[in-house]
């Protein structure tokens, strides 16, 4: 982990009042620009990349949701950036921690290479690992029920053949999605 790169992604169609620079006026009404700028801070604390992806409305694929938008971006990015890799060095390796734009770091003083060792100590992570998700969990008293599925809000994704196949796989779901707005 120590000689791969790090980014930290967030991703929505709504825009930050200043983006990339946080230096002009932010809304501090609105989650979005304060979760970004606390991101932004992880990420520059511990020399990451950080990229706020902001999709244009008019720009996205028609019938399909933000979500989806988000699945079609890293599909289409991991497939770039292993490209630049296997150019630049074969021994290279890439991080994103993608997170929604209502979450940010908790503890910025943690590494990501320290947090991911910390999750391979404790769960049986190949090292090989395309992706990291949670499952979601209940919040009472909002949700009550026990919800088994992956949390789609913040994961860790590792740039290589099984994040590649992983993100296509799930783009090419996409058509199967019942809340798609078919016309």
């Amino acid at each position: 982990l120590q000689r791969c790169a790090f980014e930290v992604v967030m991703f929505d169609t709504r825009p930050l009042s200043d983006e990339p620079s946080f230096m002009g006026d932010l809304m501090p009404d609105q989650y979005v620009s304060l979760s970004a700028v606390l991101n932004f801070h992880y990420a520059k604390k511990h020399g990451y990349t950080f990229s706020f992806v902001h999709m244009d409305e008019a720009t996205m694929r028609q019938n399909f949701s933000v979500p989806w938008h988000r699945v079609f971006y890293f599909a289409d990015r991991l497939t770039k950036d292993t490209q630049v890799y296997i150019r630049e060095a074969s021994d290279q390796c890439k991080w994103y921690l993608y997170l929604d734009t209502d979450a940010f770091v908790r503890d910025a003083s943690t590494s990501l290479p320290a947090f991911i060792g910390d999750l391979a100590a404790r769960y049986p992570i190949p090292e090989d690992v395309g992706a990291i998700f949670a499952q979601e969990q209940t919040h009472s008293p909002e949700m009550t029920f026990t919800f088994h599925a992956v949390s789609a809000g913040v994961y860790l994704v590792r740039a290589n053949a099984h994040s590649r196949h992983l993100f296509r796989e799930w783009s090419a779901a996409s058509a199967d999605d019942p809340q798609l707005e078919h016309q």
